[in-house]
C-alpha cells in the first residue's frame, strides 16, 4: 500500500477511535485500552513523513471498464498498463538517471520494471512498485519518475499553460506514452485517480478526453544545431548546463545522457567563460495554443 494511503487509513482509524474513547470515558479499562491505540495509531502516522517518496503508483479507475468495486475489464488494464510503464522507463532515462557515472548507464527496461503489488479499492485499480530493494538508490529514481509523470498527467487536464510549463525534461517518448495512455483510457470512458508518494490527482472521463485531446494536438520535432556562445556552467548534480549565445540568449537544459563526468569537467575546463561552438539536441514542442517551447539537450562543445 502507498504511504499516502496508509497515511490516510491511519487518519480514518484515529478519528474513529477517537470517537469511541469519547463514548466510553467513564469507563476505566475501555478508556485506558482506547487512548492505547490510539496512541500508537499516531505513533504510526508520525513515523510517516510528510514528504512521501517511493518507487510505487497506485492507478484507480472508474467508467464503464470498471464494475464498482468489484473488478475491471481485464483487457482494459492491460491496455493501459504498458503506455504508462513506457512514460516511467522514458522519464528516468530523459531526466538525467542514465548519465555514464560509477553506477553505468541505464539500458533496459528492467531499470524501471514495476510489478503489480496490490489491488486496491475505491473504484477499482493497482497499485504498481519497483521491488528490488538491492540498490536504494534506483528506488529513489524511480520515485522522481513516478512523481514527474503523475504531475505531467494532471498538467495535461489542465490548460495549455499548464501542459506547457511541465514540459521541461520532458523527451517525446514520454509524450507518446502519455498520448497512448489517455488514448486507451479515453476510448473505453473511463476515469482514473493517479497516486504517488505525496501527489494526488483524480480525472473524470471527459478531463481524460480533454487531456487527450490537448497532448494528441501537441506536435514536438527534434533537430541538431551548433551555436556559438560562452559557456557559463555545467552542474554534475542536476545534469544541467548553462550557455550563453552570441546573440544574447541564455540557453539552459539537460546534458546527453552518453556524456560522462569527466568530459564534462574538461569542458568546464576548457570552455568556461569562453567562446566557443556548443551542439545541441533541440526539441521544439507546438501546443495547439500556438505557443511554442523549445528545450535543449547539451551533446558536446568544441571550438570554432
Amino acid at each position: 500500500m502507498s504511504l499516502r494511503r496508509t497515511r490516510e487509513q491511519l487518519k480514518v482509524q484515529i478519528l474513529e477511535t477517537e470517537r469511541l474513547a469519547e463514548g466510553v470515558a467513564d469507563h476505566p479499562i475501555m478508556s485506558f485500552s482506547f487512548n492505547k491505540r490510539l496512541a500508537e495509531l499516531r505513533q504510526k502516522l508520525d513515523a510517516i513523513p510528510l514528504t512521501m517518496k517511493e518507487p510505487s503508483v497506485t492507478l484507480l479507475f472508474s467508467g464503464k471498464p470498471v464494475l464498482g468495486s468489484i473488478g475491471i475489464d481485464a483487457t482494459f488494464l492491460s491496455k493501459a498498463v504498458l503506455p504508462f510503464q513506457k512514460m516511467v522507463h522514458s522519464d528516468l532515462v530523459q531526466r538525467g538517471y542514465g548519465k555514464v557515472n560509477d553506477r553505468g548507464q541505464l539500458k533496459s527496461a528492467d531499470d524501471a520494471k514495476l510489478f503489480l503489488t496490490a489491488l486496491p479499492r475505491g473504484s477499482f485499480g493497482i497499485e504498481l512498485s519497483k521491488i528490488d530493494e538491492s540498490n536504494a538508490f534506483d528506488e529513489a529514481q524511480v520515485s522522481d519518475s513516478l512523481a514527474h509523470i503523475s504531475k505531467l498527467i494532471d498538467s495535461s487536464a489542465k490548460s495549455d499553460e499548464d501542459f506547457a510549463s511541465a514540459l521541461d525534461d520532458v523527451s517525446q517518448r514520454s509524450i507518446q506514452g502519455l498520448r497512448q495512455f489517455l488514448k486507451v483510457v479515453s476510448d473505453d470512458e473511463a476515469g482514473f485517480t493517479i497516486e504517488s508518494g505525496g501527489i494526488r490527482s483524480s480525472l473524470e472521463p471527459q478531463e481524460v478526453l480533454n487531456a487527450y485531446n490537448r497532448v494528441a494536438e501537441t506536435k514536438t520535432n527534434k533537430e541538431e544545431v551548433s551555436i556559438r556562445g560562452v559557456l557559463k556552467g555545467i552542474l554534475l548534480e542536476s545534469w544541467r548546463f548553462d550557455f550563453v549565445a552570441n546573440n544574447g540568449e541564455t540557453i539552459t537544459g539537460t546534458i546527453d545522457n552518453n556524456l560522462t563526468e569527466q568530459a564534462l569537467t574538461q569542458f568546464m575546463v576548457d570552455f568556461f567563460n569562453r567562446d566557443c561552438l556548443a551542439i545541441f539536441q533541440k526539441t521544439t514542442v507546438a501546443l495547439r495554443s500556438g505557443r511554442i517551447k523549445d528545450s535543449f539537450v547539451l551533446k558536446s562543445i568544441t571550438t570554432y
